[in-house]
């Protein structure tokens, strides 16, 4: 099944699978809007975001959890959401020192711009938001991680 600009509508009666590509990033001009009805499935490591390791950045290209896992004292890096409505959790799955994650822009009120995840289990859930013309993260929830 492919749909191939204006307005369009597909049946798969038959069953298999249905991929939608083209269209603008999130965030980017005006689009069209898709409707999904029936069962929709991710696959199994949809939205896992991989840990880039020390000194790397963390992807944003996608919403997602991004468990990270230290060997000793780690840094890593957050850019600005690509979009608006992006969701982004970071959790320390293996703790063998502190990560610390710096942020591109201040994600919550008191203006904090570093994350640190001291213990395994520590984590923190983020949400892309447009404040004053700028894609900004901010701070839905924080379970034990240290902000700076």
């Amino acid at each position: 099944v492919s749909l191939i600009g204006g307005a369009a509508t597909a049946n798969n009666d038959a069953g298999g699978a249905v991929a939608i590509t083209g269209g603008a990033p999130h965030g980017t001009g005006a689009r069209g809007v898709i409707t999904l009805t029936g069962r929709v499935a991710g696959s199994a490591t949809g939205h896992v975001i991989p840990d880039p390791g020390n000194a790397g950045a963390i992807s944003v290209t996608t919403s997602g959890v991004c468990n990270l896992t230290s060997a000793g004292a780690e840094t890593r890096t957050l850019a600005i959401p690509t979009f608006v409505g992006q969701t982004l959790t970071l959790c320390c799955d293996v703790d063998g020192g502190d990560n610390v994650v710096t942020v591109a822009s201040a994600f919550n009120q008191a203006a904090n711009t570093t994350i640190t995840l001291n213990d395994a289990g520590d984590s923190i859930h983020l949400i892309g938001t447009h404040i004053a013309g700028v894609r900004r993260w901010r701070l839905i929830a924080n379970d034990g991680c240290t902000l700076g």
